[in-house]
């Protein structure tokens, strides 16, 4: 509900990270646009209760024209009539553009309880006080979790002739070929990656 950019920042690997928080109303979308023009990537969050808006779009064509690499973030999954799968479909229908998961929901609405990464294969269960453990991934998790972690196998190798190769050849990628890869893809913006929480 802010209607001007705020900066926060942390340290991470030695790095200084910035975060420019920018307005989420259409009327001052000058200084969304204002922020694209210094950022390095932008991350945009959509609310899964209330779907993809006009705003959204516009957000989302900003960072395509700036030539940002993007990521999706999902949130409010917690909420009545939300539905994961829905959600991808109604983005992928809306932006024209194929989404690559790297986290599903644990549950659903009321019920939702964590979140499988699906880089990693495992899940990470929130408590009532915020905090998380990890465990291996639900045994009714397992077949879809395995699915989209394929899916994202596939979306790398196809940004990649020699590993497009490897992997028709039914060769698999360890997990730091997967992250690095990953970077590339959402670099050079071959690959849209989308997380929940």
């Amino acid at each position: 509900m802010s209607i001007n950019s705020h900066i926060a920042f942390y340290e991470w690997n030695n790095h200084l990270v910035n975060i420019v928080d920018t307005p989420g109303f259409t009327n001052f979308l000058f200084e969304t646009e204002s922020s694209l023009k210094v950022v390095d990537s932008a991350v945009i969050v959509l609310s899964a209760a209330s779907g993809l808006r006009t705003q959204l779009r516009k957000f989302w064509q900003m960072a395509t024209d700036s030539g940002l690499p993007r990521l999706l973030f999902v949130n409010k999954l917690d909420k009545e009539r939300t539905n994961f799968e829905s959600t991808i479909a109604d983005i992928e229908k809306d932006l024209k553009i194929r989404i690559t998961p790297l986290t599903i929901p644990i549950g659903e609405e009321q019920d939702l309880k964590g979140v499988v990464d699906l880089i990693e294969m495992k899940a990470y269960i929130y408590g009532s006080d915020g905090k998380y453990s990890t465990e291996d991934v639900p045994d009714d998790l397992q077949k879809q979790s395995n699915a989209i972690r394929e899916k994202i196998v596939e979306s790398i190798a196809e940004t990649d002739d020699e590993l497009l190769e490897k992997y028709l050849e039914g060769e698999t990628f360890d997990d730091e070929t997967i992250y690095t890869k990953m970077r590339e893809g959402i670099i050079s913006q071959k690959i849209t990656p989308l997380y929940v929480g």
